[in-house]
């Protein structure tokens, strides 16, 4: 019938264990550094919707400047001063 390749069982284990291992390791860093990694994605979204980003990417879009302009300060009016600023 078919040949039947034996697998070594000690090479298998090894790769399981280490992956095992591998994947403890990422998820204990991911738990002991969750606040940190609100605080990155926090200032993430800060940055990506600041007005100025905003208006550097529809000038990149070949938008003109005026337009452009006018659009973030109506965002600026409307949106991000009510949502992103830093309250103390």
């Amino acid at each position: 019938m078919g040949h039947n390749n034996p697998v070594p069982e000690s090479a298998t284990l090894l790769l399981f264990g280490s992956g095992l291992i591998g994947l403890a390791v990422i998820g204990r860093r991911g738990f002991s550094k969750k606040s940190s990694r609100i605080e990155g994605m926090e200032a993430a979204i800060k940055h990506y919707m600041n007005p100025l980003h905003i208006y550097c990417r529809l000038r990149d879009f070949d938008l003109a400047k005026r337009p452009a302009r006018f659009l973030c300060r109506m965002y600026e009016h409307a949106i991000s001063r009510k949502y992103f600023l830093v309250r103390d």
